[in-house]
């Protein structure tokens, strides 16, 4: 009779600990795709990479000022890199977002990555301007919110 009742004791002891979720929260991170000075060649693009993952709140926040030819002016373009070879070819592609023609200056968030995970481009275009090169200065931030499992007390 002793022997249940120790056994039933440390059961219901240990039950409770067993039920516990882990309690779990999340943290905004953010990571720097660009900053400084870009130049982007004549009649060409500059492209930086970045990889879209399943995190909560994505976010890419860019800001740029460009100078350089007879407009000081350049094209930013968001697309997922499957997308690149439509727009290198001038052909249509689906893009996250486009400035609204050429821009000397401008500031932009994109949350809508419509192809969801994977890898994307941020793209500063310049190939409308076959004799100028451009200069961008530019910052690129991508965030989100990353799960934390809290550990146990």
């Amino acid at each position: 009779m002793r022997t249940i009742i120790q056994i039933a004791l440390t059961i219901s002891l240990a039950a409770p600990a067993a039920l516990t979720q882990p309690r779990v929260h999340y943290e905004p991170t953010t990571t720097n795709l660009l900053s400084g000075q870009i130049t982007v060649p004549a009649g060409d693009y500059y492209r930086t990479d970045f990889q879209l993952g399943n995190q909560a709140n994505q976010r890419l926040s860019v800001s740029f000022n460009a100078a350089g030819g007879a407009g000081n002016d350049i094209i930013v373009v968001v697309m997922p890199a499957s997308e690149r070879p439509n727009w290198v070819n001038r052909h249509e592609a689906q893009v996250c977002y486009t400035t609204p023609g050429k821009r000397t200056t401008g500031k932009f968030e994109v949350t809508n990555f419509f192809k969801g995970v994977g890898p994307y481009v941020l793209i500063f275009g310049n190939r409308f301007s076959p004799l100028s090169r451009k200069f961008v200065e530019v910052r690129a931030d991508f965030s989100n919110l990353i799960r934390v499992v809290d550990p146990e007390p």
